[in-house]
């Protein structure tokens, strides 16, 4: 389904809210605090993502053919391919 034109406006309105105020707390806590928690970068992350991707109502699936088990506590490499601008938020 395409997007209307003010649909577009209002994709566009909310991705730059949620950026810019990751934007800015994230300067803020490395600017001023020297730094921040991991699970609050992870939070804000998900943050971000979840409102860019509910913005533009992506409806996503996870398929995983080679049954990867991600591990609360360890650290992960995650690669996108970039075929679209939202494959990164999700």
């Amino acid at each position: 389904m395409k997007a209307s034109f003010i649909r577009k406006v209002l994709i566009m309105i909310v991705s730059l809210y949620v950026t810019l105020r990751i934007t800015v707390i994230v300067l803020y806590w490395t600017g001023i605090k020297g730094g921040y928690p991991r699970k609050d970068g992870d939070g804000l992350l998900t943050w971000w993502s979840n409102g860019l991707v509910n913005a533009a109502r992506i409806k996503k699936t996870v398929f995983d053919p080679f049954n990867v088990r991600i591990e609360p506590g360890k650290r992960y490499i995650i690669m996108s391919n970039h075929r679209s601008l939202y494959d990164i938020p999700l």
